[in-house]
């Protein structure tokens, strides 16, 4: 494998087309000690979560995130009606929306996003995972909570 020559482990990403799970796995040499959320793993390979603290050796810690800002996009379209998450009313290919960024969503709702009067994003929390749209532009998850 490429790059397991250095002593520093690597991000791989992956997919799989079977579950349509996609994210990153932290691979390294098994010979190198490496910590996640505080315990050794040996395997030399481990899929990364949400808030998951990584340390190599006695290093300091970095932390790994899923957590992405709202973005509005043009709405992909799908095989089969999808529908906007707050109004239910159908959501159009190229029509600009929020895909939830919430945690818990895992990114599979939508809303119509700041078309006329149709912002249900920014209505309020989403009615899923109850994540509060504030405007913002940084990431309400940081590290600090961890050691608070």
């Amino acid at each position: 494998m490429p790059g397991f020559h250095l002593n520093i482990p690597r991000l791989q990403s992956f997919h799989d087309a079977f579950t349509g799970l996609a994210g990153w796995a932290l691979v390294w040499r098994r010979d190198l000690v490496v910590r996640i959320n505080g315990r050794r793993h040996g395997l030399g390979l481990r899929v990364l979560r949400h808030r998951d603290e990584i340390r190599i050796g006695d290093g300091d810690p970095v932390f790994y995130s899923t957590e992405t800002l709202p973005v509005v996009i043009p709405f992909p379209g799908a095989g089969e009606p999808v529908f906007c998450t707050r109004c239910q009313l159908a959501l159009e290919p190229g029509q600009p929306v929020v895909r939830c960024p919430g945690e818990r969503c895992g990114g599979g709702y939508y809303y119509h996003a700041q078309e006329g009067q149709r912002d249900c994003f920014n209505y309020g929390p989403c009615l899923v995972c109850g994540y509060e749209p504030t405007g913002q532009t940084t990431f309400q998850w940081t590290p600090t909570e961890v050691y608070a």
